[in-house]
């Protein structure tokens, strides 16, 4: 009971081409789930913001310390994605040792 060569490719061809349809079709399903479960536009939802709004720029930090500066721009994207409307605005840079604590060496 072997198989030739076109009835493997012709197996082989129905199997993939299943695998697909079943594929389509599992995302067709996800799809109408945003129609089926849509939340009601609530009346006080705030205004969306782009993002894309210029931040006035602060005076206060030292335009040669690149380093401190990425790090204080890290720092502020984690701190918003926990409440992401708040507005922070960076006031010093100072080194952290690994406990914590500033160091006094800048």
């Amino acid at each position: 009971m072997g198989l030739n060569l076109t009835e493997a490719l012709l197996i082989a061809f129905t199997s993939i081409a299943m695998v697909f349809l079943v594929l389509v079709g599992l995302m067709l399903v996800t799809m109408t789930f945003k129609y089926i479960f849509k939340e009601p536009p609530s009346e006080k939802a705030p205004a969306p913001r782009s993002g894309l709004e210029k931040a006035p720029a602060p005076d206060t930090l030292p335009l040669n310390k690149d380093p401190e500066m990425v790090a204080a721009l890290t720092a502020l994207i984690v701190a918003n994605e926990e409440t992401p409307d708040n507005q922070y605005t960076v006031v010093s840079v100072e080194r952290m040792n690994a406990k914590g604590a500033v160091s006094d060496s800048t």
